[in-house]
């Protein structure tokens, strides 16, 4: 099995007061030696993110996971992802990957981040941008959204299903999965609800070795030193906490690599736990 990193964005800061619901600058600072080098700026107090999607080429498949935030997309109250106009697709190229060799594109959850280069602007008209692959959404996550986009009034979330959900629908593209769902013999979808509704991440594995693409269950490490700290965009706060000690906790006894959606490169690497709490070591 093979895992490539597809940068959109290398580097995103985000001052802490607008990523997480807690902690205090003052707990974080105090905590400095606990918190992994390259993700925090200790004089701003700046969470350093990135944005990337993951490809997972197995023996049967090529799997993109979480297709980042998308040129073109009309992104209200999101400047940094508004209109963009970035060279990812040539990226994926670069990496030796056509968008016709996709076979599946599955994303964790519907945010804007994660779902806009599901399809890509040709004329007048949004098109996904992975014409031979099947599109994974689980069903509670799609289900939801698609709701909000009929009868809700988050005006940001039916934008997005407009353009980088319903698309792939009428396209006959995508599939609808429960928790468990088997995308080849080496990658499945898991029910991991919180940060959304119907969150979910994917197992992969190749013999021993196990990898959690777990998308916005942990945003940023600083999570790891506070576990019970949430991203404020949290739907289900106390789920979004019992999700991620269960996750960490998971990866920390069995040594899996753990993959968020929007760790600094490498942007993956291994858990320890520490007591009630996690350390975390970049690989690579």
């Amino acid at each position: 099995m093979q895992i490539i990193r597809v940068e959109e964005f290398a580097t995103v800061r985000v001052p802490v007061d607008m990523l997480l619901d807690q902690p205090h600058k003052q707990a974080i600072s105090e905590s400095r030696k606990l918190i992994p080098g390259g993700c925090y700026d200790f004089d701003t107090h700046e969470a350093i993110l990135a944005l990337h999607a993951w490809v997972v080429r197995t023996p049967q498949h090529l799997i993109l996971i979480d297709s980042c935030a998308g040129n073109d997309k009309e992104r209200p109250g999101l400047p940094g992802i508004h209109q963009l106009q970035t060279p990812w697709l040539r990226r994926l190229r670069e990496h030796g990957i056509a968008p016709e060799e996709i076979d599946y594109v599955v994303c964790t959850h519907l945010h804007a981040d994660h779902v806009g280069w599901n399809t890509r602007r040709e004329d007048a008209r949004w098109v996904p941008t992975f014409p031979n692959a099947t599109y994974i959404f689980g069903r509670t996550e799609f289900d939801h959204w698609k709701n909000v986009a009929v009868e809700g009034e988050d005006v940001l979330q039916k934008l997005v299903f407009e353009d980088s959900v319903r698309p792939c629908v009428e396209a006959g593209c995508v599939r609808l999965v429960g928790d468990g769902f088997a995308v080849d013999d080496w990658v499945n979808v898991e029910a991991a609800p919180g940060h959304t509704v119907g969150h979910t991440i994917v197992r992969a594995r190749s013999g021993a070795q196990v990898a959690l693409f777990v998308g916005d269950v942990v945003h940023s490490p600083i999570q790891f030193t506070f576990p019970d700290v949430n991203h404020e965009a949290c739907e289900i706060p106390e789920q979004s906490r019992t999700t991620r000690r269960r996750i960490l906790a998971e990866a920390a006894e069995n040594g899996h690599l753990l993959i968020p959606a929007h760790f600094p490169a490498p942007g993956f690497g291994r858990v320890s736990a520490i007591g009630d709490r996690f350390s975390f070591r970049s690989v690579g």
